[in-house]
C-alpha cells in the first residue's frame, strides 16, 4: 500500500470503504509538500447505492 499500513484493503468482492478516509504522507526529499490520499467508498457498491455513496462523498467534500 502506497500510504504505508493501518488501513484495511478488500481482497474480494465485497465492498470494503464505508466512508471518506484521507492519509497524508511526508513527500520524500521534500519535507514541505505533502501527498494526501483520499479513499473513498466505490460506486457499485455492496452494501450501499450509487446515490449513497455520491452523497457521502459530496458530504465529505464541503466539510473539508
Amino acid at each position: 500500500m502506497a500510504a504505508g499500513g493501518g488501513k484495511s484493503v478488500g481482497h474480494g468482492l465485497g465492498s470494503c470503504t464505508t466512508e471518506v478516509s484521507i492519509t497524508k504522507i511526508r513527500c520524500p526529499g521534500r519535507n514541505d509538500l505533502d501527498v494526501i490520499f483520499v479513499d473513498t467508498p466505490g460506486f457499485d457498491d455492496t452494501f450501499k447505492t450509487d446515490v449513497e455513496i455520491l452523497c457521502i462523498i459530496a458530504e465529505w467534500w464541503m466539510v473539508t
